[in-house]
């Protein structure tokens, strides 16, 4: 009898204190990826999907990894989305126009599957971003540090997640 008084005693409480998380910061999760704020941009839901040996979980790290985000710009003015590095990759290469980099003053950039890509004026191209020579520690599941940089709002650090097993999209 004293146990299960005990038990169900404690089960409530864990599952309240389980509620308290602190979930204060600059930078939170936001649906699938990570979210924060350098000036007036917000990049959210910024992951990354790492090239994965067929019918596996196992990254291929000669392979791409393609990272996926939203950047909003809140301003009343245009800026630009600079460049993106990580330490721990050998570089991150923007397959995109210089141009098409811009973000309009209250507009959106959007890079990655499967996030559809804004209407920008004058362009139908979408923008990728390929994440090269990761390091062997970055493993599914886990985080890595990368920089946004963008002309007028300055530089955001993101902890980005890697995809735990991310689904193969088929045409």
């Amino acid at each position: 009898m004293r146990r299960t008084t005990f038990m169900m005693l404690t089960i409530p409480l864990a599952i309240a204190a389980g509620g308290c998380a602190d979930n204060e910061g600059e930078n939170s999760s936001h649906a699938r990826g990570s979210e924060g704020t350098t000036g007036e941009i917000t990049v959210q839901n910024a992951y990354l999907v790492p090239a994965l040996l067929p019918g596996t979980c196992v990254i291929q790290y000669d392979g791409p990894a393609e990272l996926s985000f939203t950047a909003t710009n809140n301003a009343g003015e245009p800026d630009r989305l600079v460049g993106i590095e990580s330490p721990a990759a050998g570089s991150v290469r923007i397959r995109a126009d210089p141009d098409d980099l811009v973000i309009s003053a209250d507009g959106a950039l959007a890079a990655g599957q499967p996030v559809e890509q804004p209407t920008r004026p004058g362009s139908e191209a979408p923008i990728t971003v390929d994440v090269i020579e990761l390091q062997d520690w970055v493993q599914p599941g886990r985080n890595l540090d990368m920089r946004f940089t963008f002309e007028n709002a300055g530089t955001l650090q993101l902890a980005i997640p890697v995809d735990a097993c991310p689904t193969q999209q088929t045409p």
